[in-house]
């Protein structure tokens, strides 16, 4: 595969970033439906609410399988530079870019909900479903702050930073996962199912930490095998049935993502949702990911300048749009009427705030991170072989952002997203 195939199929990545952006705002704002939110509670009804939540209706607001997306590319974006040989600095270069472009748009998004909040109260109302009324939990500056911090765990003020705990901590952990990476190097079909059964296991025994952090893991395998899959995306092209190939590992893919729903019908045993469910829909976001860099079809949709548009702003997107939408859902109220107009005005307002949030406030934060990995003394110069390699030159013009945190996620039943 040339360099310029391989640089646009990685691109495709950030249009799935941000497809998976704006599927977390509509899960939101879903949430302001007392209907919707209860499902979350498990089945209790053959209700037009369960259909959109048990059936492939509800890829349309899967905010708790596009956590697991994210995690999923995290994984590999960060990883791949460390793992294919690329110029990716050293560590202390990589921290102090990856913990400024990580906190100070953090910083900056707590000041702003907290400046929505000062604007828009979050006073309880009757009928109001059980996610809009956990945020009406009484916030103070003290509050803000320790949700800046993010390590120690974030509230309900902007609830959606709840995975930068995640992501601060896998970030300060890549070192450890690039040197097992490089050091145990084992096929996928035996790399993976190891993993996903550890996902799993500390999912269902409560190890929320140890089983997020291994969804990054996920990543990291794809990242260390992406020639193999590249030689087998190669293999499916070859194909004369090749279009429906793709399509059935597609919709493979999509099912899987969907495994804790269909664990929830399966059994009432909240168990076996984590034991059995999670796992299953960390393989789909897996296998997602591998047909958005390898499937003809997915990867033009993912590259065409719309998705490539919104992946750009998928981060400031995550960051800000929490408190919007509840500000709109508290004027608006719990009902079908008020969650359409949710939907609408909290979608539209989320996006332009995004659009500026990007513009003062994340682009600066990716300058001064440029700034900082380069204030230190360079190492003395490698010998510049006469023709670089391929993947320097992919991995140049790869975009190694973070990915766009995710929503929050219920650790047991009775939280989401």
């Amino acid at each position: 595969m040339n360099a310029a195939g391989r640089g646009h199929r990685l691109a495709s990545l950030d249009g799935l970033r941000g497809l998976a952006a704006l599927v977390v705002v509509v899960h939101h704002c879903a949430l302001t439906l007392p209907s919707l939110a209860a499902q979350f509670l498990g089945p209790n009804s053959t209700s037009p609410a369960w259909w959109l939540t048990y059936t492939p209706a509800y890829l349309a607001w899967a905010g708790r399988e596009a956590v697991l997306v994210f995690f999923v590319l995290s994984g590999l974006v960060l990883a791949l530079p460390r793992l294919s040989g690329g110029r990716s600095g050293g560590w202390s270069r990589y921290y102090r870019k990856r913990m400024v472009r990580l906190y100070v748009p953090v910083l900056a998004a707590v000041a702003f909900t907290g400046i929505v909040l000062a604007l828009v109260p979050r006073t309880p109302g009757a009928g109001w479903s059980w996610w809009m009324l956990a945020h009406t939990a009484p916030l103070g500056p003290v509050d803000l702050a320790h949700d800046a911090v993010l390590v120690a765990g974030t509230g309900w003020a902007n609830s959606a930073l709840w995975s930068l705990k995640y992501e601060v901590l896998f970030s300060l952990l890549l070192p450890v996962f690039v040197l097992v990476a490089r050091r145990v190097v084992l096929p996928l079909w035996v790399s993976v199912p190891v993993v996903l059964a550890g996902i799993g296991w500390a999912a269902s025994a409560g190890y929320e930490l140890v089983s997020y952090l291994a969804v990054f893991g996920v990543g990291v395998l794809l990242a260390q095998q992406l020639g193999t899959l590249s030689r087998w995306a190669a293999w499916i092209d070859g194909l004369r049935t090749r279009g429906v190939a793709w399509a059935g590992l597609l919709i493979l893919a999509l099912t899987m993502l969907l495994g804790e729903v269909w664990a929830r019908l399966a059994t009432p045993d909240p168990f076996h949702w984590w034991l059995l469910g999670r796992p299953a829909a960390v393989l789909g976001a897996g296998l997602l990911v591998v047909c958005c860099l390898h499937a003809p079809g997915p990867r033009r949709l993912l590259s065409a300048r719309p998705l490539q548009w919104l992946g750009t702003v998928s981060f400031a997107l995550y960051l800000v749009h929490e408190p919007i939408v509840v500000s709109v859902a508290t004027v608006t109220g719990p009902t079908k009427v008020g969650v359409l107009v949710t939907l609408v005005a909290g979608t539209a307002l989320s996006l332009g705030a995004a659009v500026l949030f990007h513009r003062a406030v994340e682009r600066p934060s990716m300058r001064l991170a440029d700034r900082l990995g380069r204030s230190t003394r360079p190492a003395a110069p490698a010998p510049v072989p006469p023709r670089p390699a391929a993947t320097d030159t992919v991995l140049l013009g790869l975009r190694t952002r973070p990915a766009v945190p995710p929503t929050r996620v219920p650790a047991r039943a009775g939280r989401s997203a």
